[in-house]
């Protein structure tokens, strides 16, 4: 069994540890910081996107709303359309009826 030195922790090697530990959180605090920056450039851009698929989403309402009113209009004429050809339909019934009683009578 081999006995381990033990190793003696002098001023200058703790000098050195904390010095070691002290740009190690130095260099977290500047990646921190440059994290943040991103972070803050990312923000930015983010609120433009949602600006753009804002106005996008104007811009789609009001084409479906025109939309709307086209298809509308053409189903408003279609229904005409179809009114008067009911209308036609039962004055074609009526004479035709008009003619059968009036050729039993005559």
């Amino acid at each position: 069994m081999a006995i381990m030195a033990r190793e003696a922790w002098t001023d200058e090697r703790l000098d050195d540890l904390n010095g070691r530990v002290s740009d190690g959180f130095r260099e977290g605090r500047e990646e921190i910081r440059a994290v943040r920056a991103e972070m803050q450039g990312l923000r930015g851009e983010m609120q433009g996107l949602r600006d753009e698929i804002q106005d996008l989403r104007s811009e789609m309402n009001a084409k479906f709303d025109a939309l709307d009113a086209k298809f509308d209009s053409k189903f408003d004429a279609l229904n005409a359309r179809f009114d008067a050809m009911q209308r036609l339909m039962i004055s074609a019934l009526l004479i035709l009826v008009l003619g059968f009683i009036v050729d039993k009578v005559v």
